[in-house]
């Protein structure tokens, strides 16, 4: 390597080693909180994993980055990404000839870090080539990413910010469905970028063709988007057991046109739909909400304006035919308040920020109608869902409406088409039977 960078030879207590190291043979991902004061970590590093002590062995290695949030621990939050098995684990007593004390650094803390100076960092990289040759070259893939930091978002640039929402909003759709969000975020191919249509075109996923499937969704596409099937982008992002996400984005505008983004899931398990419109906060220092904050514009103003009318001019009966029916809140209109900051290309979580249904919100506004320089953010909206209570309460069904309300929702996004907004269609298809499992998965 020409540039300067020394890692981590790292070992952790039993239960941490045991997720990572099953995480590290199934190709996951894994995130963790961690004392900045113990582990002295920079935003990206390369740790060499020690996951079994008796007798110490190194199992493989992994970019580790710094996430957003803590996990509610108030640490730091690092994310274990790009694992790297190295098959059968290298015996610490391997290393001995190359490095002195190496065992002995481990064996003296349970969990614990230690950062090698330059000089037994390369010792131990070629050392682990000499015994592993066969992941010589992936091992270098992986060491080059301390020195790559390709920001997927560019608060200055129209078209990367339209391109960080619709990632979030095909986030969003593979977490409802229990597919693997890290994964999709991870493919995404940057260097795309400047010429892409849609987030679509820099993901590595499978085109439509199954007829049945093509024949289904060309249907919602014509009632739900006002467009046939060969005037919108569409690929499947996602396949699991018994679990499926196909993504449409409308029309051909140009990303640096756009003026925001609209995501509509349809789940065929509960016949429903959820209408999320893209709004973006900005840092405020100075007045009196400060922090991450929305000022209402012109097109917001118009979008709620638009929602009222639909609301008030297209009521919907609504009929618990079935169990699968019954929901919580059975309007489908919500709204998605994202953190405008430059995200890592590498970053494989969601946009934080503040989800919230229509009807709460209308609440909000009616009740600080008064204000002046009216502000919506962290400070002064303090009832919200997170992203993590938003998608539980999207897969199991407890909100969204019945199919009945898309008369509704179509007219409303034929009204935000008309004012410069894109739509993401996102239609998710999980069979009855997995619906146990998806219960199963923690994100």
């Amino acid at each position: 390597m020409t540039d300067t960078y020394s890692g981590f030879i790292a070992s952790f207590e039993p239960a941490r080693s045991k997720k990572l190291f099953s995480s590290l043979k199934l190709g996951g991902g894994f995130s963790d909180s961690f004392s900045i004061d113990d582990w002295e970590l920079n935003k990206k590093e390369i740790f060499i994993l020690v996951l079994e002590r008796s007798p110490l062995k190194v199992s493989g290695a992994a970019f580790v980055e710094r996430s957003y949030g803590n996990g509610g621990t108030g640490k730091p939050k690092f994310s274990f990404t790009d694992l790297l098995s190295f098959g059968e684990p290298i015996p610490i007593t391997d290393f001995a000839e190359d490095i002195e004390n190496l065992g002995s650094w481990i064996s003296n803390s349970t969990n614990g870090g230690r950062r090698l100076d330059q000089d037994n960092w390369d010792k131990l990289i070629n050392a682990i080539k000499k015994f592993r040759p066969n992941i010589s070259l992936e091992l270098d893939k992986l060491l080059k990413l301390i020195f790559k930091d390709v920001d997927l978002v560019d608060v200055s640039s129209n078209r990367a910010t339209r391109l960080a929402e619709q990632r979030d909003a095909i986030g969003i759709a593979v977490d409802i469905a229990g597919g693997n969000r890290p994964l999709l975020m991870k493919s995404i191919n940057t260097e795309k970028a400047d010429d892409a249509n849609s987030i679509l075109d820099l993901i590595d996923a499978i085109p439509l063709d199954e007829r049945s499937h093509v024949e289904e969704d060309a249907a919602i596409i014509r009632k739900m988007l006002g467009a046939n099937l060969d005037e919108v982008d569409s690929k499947v992002v996602s396949i699991e057991k018994d679990r499926q996400v196909r993504v449409h984005v409308t029309d051909k505008t140009k990303l640096e046109t756009v003026l925001g983004t609209d995501l509509l899931i349809y789940q065929s398990l509960f016949n429903s739909f959820i209408l999320i419109q893209y709004k973006l906060m900005d840092f405020i220092s100075k007045g009196a909400v400060k922090g991450w904050s929305f000022k209402p514009d012109s097109q917001f103003d118009q979008q709620v304006k638009t929602i009222k009318n639909i609301r008030n001019n297209c009521l919907v009966a609504t009929t618990n035919q079935t169990e699968w029916d019954f929901r919580l809140h059975n309007e489908p209109y919500f709204f998605k308040f994202c953190e405008r900051r430059n995200n890592s290309s590498r970053e494989d979580s969601l946009v934080k920020g503040i989800n919230i249904s229509f009807e709460h919100l209308e609440k909000y506004l009616e009740f600080n109608k008064q204000t002046t320089d009216l502000r919506l953010g962290y400070q002064n909206c303090s009832r919200y869902f997170n992203n993590s209570e938003f998608i539980s309460l999207a897969r199991s069904g407890w909100i969204g409406s019945s199919d009945k309300a898309s008369d509704c929702i179509a007219i409303i996004l034929e009204e935000n088409r008309k004012a410069g907004r894109k739509t993401v269609l996102a239609i998710v298809d999980v069979v009855e039977s997995s619906t146990a499992e998806l219960r199963k998965i923690k994100k």
